[in-house]
């Protein structure tokens, strides 16, 4: 049997994408290895599963058969199930993969092969990429890009007003590796911590940021804006402090520790109490706003705003980050499969698909038919 969509990958974010769209009508099949991951599906969600590891040969005939291929596996085999997949001859292929590898690499291996694959389409990047692709189409001068985002505790009393929705490590990370940023039209990486700030969301109070890595495919995609494009992480006021505290004291130190006869990497060693502290704080919340500056097509200036805020949804047990990420997942995938004729071949991110008109309102009426609520006001300033 042939299926529409395979969803290689069926842990959080791969199981919710593949309910999206089983939800929308396509036949889906789930490839995991993991046992109890795989009952979930089946008994739960009533899914298909194939009980392989991706990179198994196995798999092979599966991927090439079906209409669309979406991957949501770790960051660190990513870029190999995006590459494996491209070169069996995969036609359509939707990444949501946070993989530290350059997947535009692989650009002239997908247009060879005739293959779309649109990768980093999740929350941020992904639909962040998308609105900001949008706004560049509509705008002669483009300014500013600011994205700020974050995934917060539902309740902000939570330890470090954060939630367990993900790798508490690569969450670690974030506040210690270097984030890549545009200033002035160059790209510069700066420290997350020491760039960072508050800011007062519209209808939404205040909170503090910091740089973070996100802008990825963009940083090569798109033209420079004249003053500054950066993606920010939001969090509860107070957090930051307390971050850098930790840094200071060694504890996102990725160094050995030896106590007795063992020895401990400390930065796993903070995510392992952290995520004990967290586990206590299950329901989530994600927060982003996006505000981006320039001069429009008449010649004004004018501004482009985006708020979405999202809550664990109680009534189908989804965490907001899995909802808002994968529900972007899958509305590309049925872009994909509705719209094929509308995108161009090659690998690259969602700010490509936001350039063209039609497909960008396809995305945003998608989106919002999975009940995920975007703000969006475009603003005309007077000289």
């Amino acid at each position: 049997m042939a299926y529409d969509v395979v969803v290689a990958g069926g842990g959080r974010i791969g199981s919710t994408t593949a309910i999206f769209l089983s939800d929308m009508g396509f036949n889906v099949l789930v490839i995991e290895d993991n046992p109890s991951r795989i009952r979930v599906l089946r008994e739960r969600y009533g899914l298909d599963v194939f009980k392989a590891d991706i990179f198994s040969n196995s798999v092979d005939d599966i991927l090439r058969s079906s209409n669309v291929v979406a991957l949501a596996l770790p960051g660190s085999i990513g870029f190999s199930g995006l590459e494996k997949s491209l070169r069996l001859g995969v036609k359509n292929i939707v990444d949501v993969s946070y993989m530290a590898e350059d997947p535009l690499v692989l650009n002239d291996t997908a247009r060879n092969k005739g293959s779309i694959a649109i990768v980093d389409a999740g929350l941020a990047p992904g639909l962040s990429n998308l609105f900001v692709g949008h706004s560049y189409s509509m705008l002669n001068i483009v300014e500013d890009v600011l994205i700020y985002v974050g995934g917060l505790s539902k309740d902000p009393r939570c330890p470090l007003g954060l939630a367990a929705t993900w790798n508490i490590r690569d969450l670690l990370e974030e506040y210690i590796r270097p984030a890549r940023i545009i200033i002035n039209g160059e790209i510069k990486a700066v420290d997350p911590l020491e760039y960072s700030g508050r800011i007062s969301i519209p209808g939404k109070g205040s909170y503090e940021y910091f740089a973070s890595d996100g802008l990825r495919t963009m940083l090569k995609s798109l033209k420079p804006p004249r003053n500054t494009m950066a993606e920010f992480t939001l969090r509860y006021p107070g957090h930051i402090e307390k971050m850098k505290t930790l840094r200071e004291l060694g504890f996102l130190s990725s160094i050995g520790l030896r106590i007795g006869k063992c020895e401990y990497d400390i930065l796993e060693f903070t995510a392992q109490v952290l995520g004990l502290k967290l586990s206590e704080c299950s329901k989530d919340r994600v927060l982003m706003y996006i505000n981006i500056s320039g001069i429009d097509k008449d010649g004004k200036p004018c501004i482009h705003e985006l708020v979405l805020d999202e809550y664990y949804d109680d009534s189908r047990n989804i965490t907001a980050m899995s909802k808002t990420t994968s529900g972007v997942q899958a509305c590309t995938v049925k872009l994909l499969i509705e719209n094929r004729e509308e995108l161009d071949k090659g690998v690259y991110g969602l700010e490509i698909v936001g350039l063209k008109d039609k497909t960008y309102k396809y995305m945003v009426e998608c989106i919002r038919d999975l009940g995920i609520n975007l703000y969006i006001w475009r603003k005309v300033l007077e000289n």
